[in-house]
């Protein structure tokens, strides 16, 4: 879009690198809204594994745990935030 723009003399290419950080906040409003759009992705999972492992960036992680013999396992959460139900777990 930027460079038919800058064909058409509408935006000179000069001037574009004066915008760049409105250009990257304007892509990164998807990366941090994304979750509040779709309610799926805020329902936990149902897990019967022995061990979990989970990752969340940039979003939430949500699981809950029916195993009888559940070990542990690894969760990694970068900007994000992960919630572990372990009440029917043993």
């Amino acid at each position: 879009v930027i460079f038919l723009l800058s064909n058409y003399n509408i935006l000179e290419w000069n001037e574009v690198w004066k915008f760049w950080p409105v250009i990257l906040i304007i892509i990164g409003f998807p990366l941090f809204f994304r979750g509040h759009k779709f309610k799926y992705w805020a329902k936990a999972k149902i897990s019967n594994k022995d061990e979990i492992d989970g990752t969340a960036i940039f979003a939430g992680y949500k699981k809950k745990i029916e195993s009888k013999s559940f070990k542990g396992g690894k969760i990694t959460a970068m900007f994000g935030g992960a919630e572990i139900d372990l009440r029917e777990g043993k």
